[in-house]
């Protein structure tokens, strides 16, 4: 079983719902309103994450100034970059050394 290794609070420009992405096995998104002492999930739909890029360990996750895209960086070496439309999908991969794979 694997645990979390970060969680990153997305920024939150006048939204009414903040965003978290959580790597671990793979990575998470999910986005939530605080509603006094609840929590509830909103944006499900939106927060899939295309699973044909998400199947390595992740150990880093960091969001754009907007929070609208994200960068991850896993096992396999390699730097995602994630954009949501419509879900969350794998725009760029790119090796430590900035060469696309």
């Amino acid at each position: 079983s694997s645990g979390i290794n970060a969680e990153y609070g997305a920024p939150n420009p006048g939204r009414s719902f903040h965003t978290v992405a959580v790597a671990a096995s793979d990575l998470q998104v999910k986005s939530f309103r605080l509603e006094g002492d609840r929590i509830s999930l909103v944006r499900e739909k939106e927060n899939v994450v295309d699973d044909k890029e998400n199947r390595v360990q992740v150990w880093k996750v960091s969001w754009s100034c907007l929070g609208t895209s994200l960068c991850t960086t896993g096992d396999d070496g390699l730097l995602r970059m994630w954009k949501n439309s419509a879900h969350w999908e794998c725009t760029r991969k790119l090796k430590w050394n900035g060469v696309e794979p």
